[in-house]
């Protein structure tokens, strides 16, 4: 944790990486760089949705359980994705207060396709089915149904994305 939150620090470090891994990715032979999506969960969220505020070009983002917090808001408006985030009411890495926030900053940043799918008395890490054995009951518990529900929703929000995208 203590690592992780050194690196939440660093925007800067955390788009490079993101960066990199892209371009790696991009690269491939078998990868379509018109047809990229991002997802992750926790900091693998935050380092996909750096990614999309850096300007990168992917069609689709979906973060479970991430923290939304951001130093840099203005840098919305390069976001060319479309975002999902699945997260729950009593997560701490995404209360009210910044779920509020984020979507502000997704409309100040012209970001038109974006959603936040919230799950009803779900805690942070709800789609790891080991949360539990972290002993932390009033921080992360694993959710079964949101787990399932949070993963047909991004298989959903995922298709019709890239149909969109090659309709146009």
């Amino acid at each position: 944790m203590p690592l992780l939150a050194a690196l939440r620090q660093r925007v800067d470090g955390i788009r490079v990486r993101s960066r990199g891994a892209f371009h790696a990715l991009a690269a491939q032979p078998v990868v379509d760089p018109k047809r990229i999506a991002a997802i992750g969960y926790c900091f693998g969220g935050v380092s996909s949705l750096e990614l999309a505020r850096d300007g990168a070009d992917i069609v689709a983002l979906v973060g479970f359980h991430i923290p939304l917090r951001t130093t840099r808001p203005d840098d919305a408006r390069n976001i060319k994705a479309a975002i999902l985030i699945c997260t729950g009411s009593k997560d701490r890495e995404a209360t009210v207060e910044d779920r509020a926030a984020f979507k502000q900053e997704m409309r100040d940043g012209g970001v038109a396709d974006r959603r936040i799918s919230l799950y009803d008395n779900v805690w942070h890490s709800f789609i790891n089915p080991d949360a539990d054995s972290y002993g932390k009951p009033d921080y992360a518990r694993y959710d079964a149904h949101a787990h399932r529900r949070s993963w047909a929703e991004m298989s959903t929000f995922l298709s019709e994305t890239f149909a969109r995208r090659d309709a146009a």
